[in-house]
């Protein structure tokens, strides 16, 4: 039980690291110093996803299921949780697009968190 609810408790991490990774720029809108923490949070993301390279909180998360007497899952995080549901027919050329989607967000985000901001005021 205990393993199975670690394995659980990853999940949601690796669920809030991708939503950071993806989202987190708008953090430092408000908190500038959010940056420090969340540029680093997007390098590996897009790592990551641009090298097609095994996350290691998708291996502890397998690693606490076959533990816990679940079946753990092959490929990685987005593939087993979100391709049937946002991506059918996910292919691996799309790690591509996902590693520069990402960069590409949060450039926008943080042109204006530190140059159309401070110019307008």
């Amino acid at each position: 039980m205990l393993y199975r609810l670690a394995a659980d408790l990853l999940l949601i991490f690796h669920v809030g690291y991708v939503l950071f990774a993806a989202f987190g720029g708008l953090l430092v809108v408000r908190r500038r110093w959010v940056w420090k923490i969340h540029l680093p949070a997007v390098a590996w993301g897009f790592i990551v996803q641009y090298f097609v390279l095994p996350c290691p909180l998708t291996d502890w998360e397998n690693y606490f299921r076959d533990l816990g007497g679940e079946v753990g899952y092959d490929g990685g995080f987005i593939e087993y949780y979100l391709r049937a549901i946002l991506y059918p027919g996910f292919a691996v050329q799309f790690h591509l697009f996902l590693s520069i989607a990402l960069i590409a967000v949060n450039l926008i985000i943080y042109y204006y968190v530190f140059f159309r901001k401070n110019n307008s005021q």
